[in-house]
């Protein structure tokens, strides 16, 4: 690990080895608090962070740096991105370097609307239900839940990590909360006539 100070602030560079925990340690360290003028360290957590692989629906990407990008970008399985400060054109690697990372995610978000635009439809005039609205958000204690009242469908923005047909699933599995609210025999008798599969798909989902 390396750090290093501008007028900005500081930028810490480390590899995919890296662990949380290694960062912690670092910056448990009082000559590095001591330095960056802090009494303590709490690092943040989230769908990526600084030295993460990028997932997107499954699959791994990794990142190439071009002058011709303005703005973070799926192509293939790269994710274009701009220069920045302390990083040059054609640089390419596998562990998302920190400075990016708000970027990346939610360029992740959007990557993740844009697949639930594409499924929900289908799923809707299967089954006959539809949610009136969906909203991604950055919730940690579920993957998705549905209002039936309101007919709010919230989406853990983490999900965008799954396979497409994990992420189908989960949509299908909160449109049948719309009738069925809790998860009883009803709920699990139309939910195998959609998903036959559906055990094995929810314990992937865990």
């Amino acid at each position: 690990m390396s750090l290093s100070y501008n007028l900005d602030g500081f930028t810490l560079r480390y590899g995919s080895k890296v662990t949380m925990k290694d960062i912690e340690e670092f910056f448990g360290r009082e000559r590095v608090l001591k330095a960056l003028g802090l009494s303590r360290f709490k690092p943040e957590r989230g769908v990526l962070r600084g030295g993460s692989e990028v997932l997107f629906s499954g699959e791994k990407y990794s990142y190439r740096v071009s002058v011709y990008e303005s703005e973070c970008r799926l192509e293939g399985r790269e994710v274009l991105l701009p220069v920045r400060e302390g990083h040059s054109d054609g640089e390419r690697g596998t562990a998302l370097p920190a400075c990016y990372l708000p970027d990346v995610k939610e360029l992740l978000v959007k990557e993740l609307a844009s697949l639930i635009i594409k499924l929900l439809p289908g799923l809707e005039e299967k089954t006959g239900l539809r949610a009136s609205k969906v909203i991604i958000t950055d919730a940690k204690s579920y993957w998705g839940n549905i209002c039936p009242a309101t007919r709010v469908m919230r989406i853990n923005g983490k999900v965008a990590e799954k396979p497409e047909e994990l992420i189908e699933f989960l949509l299908l599995h909160e449109l049948i909360h719309i009738r069925y609210p809790d998860h009883g025999a009803l709920f699990l008798k139309t939910l195998s006539r959609y998903a036959p599969d559906y055990k094995e798909k929810s314990r992937l989902l865990k």
